[in-house]
């Protein structure tokens, strides 16, 4: 989790007013960083959430639940927002789990992951940057962190600026929705490090360093992502095509295209 990261993104969101620190929060795998985040951002309605079994008063002052994010047991809109920062990509299905947290928020969702950008395709294709995740599980003395917390390394699901808005646009057709991205470049090499491969380290550290100036200028380039999805709100952001009646979401009859 790239703190400095997540506190840009948050605090971009509180000056703009979209998200306050009353508003309930639901994070989805995470665990300690999280907590102490959280903590340091002075939110006090926050819920951690992970697949394992962990004694919930490590996680004080927020509370602990076990859930699964492929398929939460949690009820529609119980939370105002539903955050989660490096983990979705450990989910065996990252596009339903990533729907489940939209279920589950009542305002939006806040997800921090990597983007897949032409320079993340481009270092995959020359085998510079790594398709499947082995440092998580040799970080549990192989035995979990892996794809839905095993010890199989899981595929890194990288995502982009347009399967954000075509899965909420097809899983909530009925209004229109707010995006903020956020972009930075901060790559990571310990992988690399972790796997033995001294040479191939440093030879990426000189590559990412060259490639500075030119991230900067192409944000989108970058390794980390951030997306917050705001919902949207009825009936002030309904499709013109539909209309509330009886607090039922219809088709306006009397729309002309």
């Amino acid at each position: 989790m790239d703190i400095d990261f997540n506190k840009t993104i948050f605090e971009k969101m509180l000056k703009l007013g979209k998200i306050t620190k009353q508003d309930s929060i639901l994070v989805v795998g995470g665990l300690y960083i999280e907590r102490d985040y959280f903590v340091s951002l002075g939110f006090k309605n926050v819920t951690i959430s992970n697949i394992c079994d962990v004694d919930p008063e490590t996680v004080a002052p927020f509370k602990y639940i076990k859930e699964n994010m492929n398929q939460l047991t949690l009820p529609d809109n119980s939370f105002d927002f539903v955050y989660v920062s490096a983990s979705l990509h450990h989910c065996s299905s990252p596009v339903r789990a990533l729907l489940e947290m939209y279920r589950v928020a009542k305002r939006g969702i806040v997800v921090v992951e990597a983007r897949d950008s032409l320079t993340m395709k481009l270092g995959q294709k020359i085998k510079m940057i790594p398709t499947y995740e082995f440092e998580a599980v040799s970080g549990n003395i192989f035995l979990s962190g892996g794809v839905d917390d095993t010890e199989i390394p899981n595929y890194i699901y990288r995502w982009t600026e347009r399967e954000f808005k075509k899965l909420v646009s097809s899983f909530n057709p009925v209004g229109t929705h707010k995006f903020f991205f956020f972009y930075k470049f901060a790559p990571s090499f310990s992988q690399v490090k972790v796997m033995g491969h001294k040479l191939k380290y440093y030879l990426l550290k000189s590559i990412a360093t060259m490639m500075k100036p030119l991230v900067f200028l192409l944000k989108k380039q970058g390794n980390s992502f951030g997306a917050v999805i705001l919902k949207p709100h009825i009936p002030e952001d309904i499709f013109p095509w539909l209309k509330l009646e009886s607090d039922k979401v219809v088709f306006n009859r009397e729309f002309k295209g």
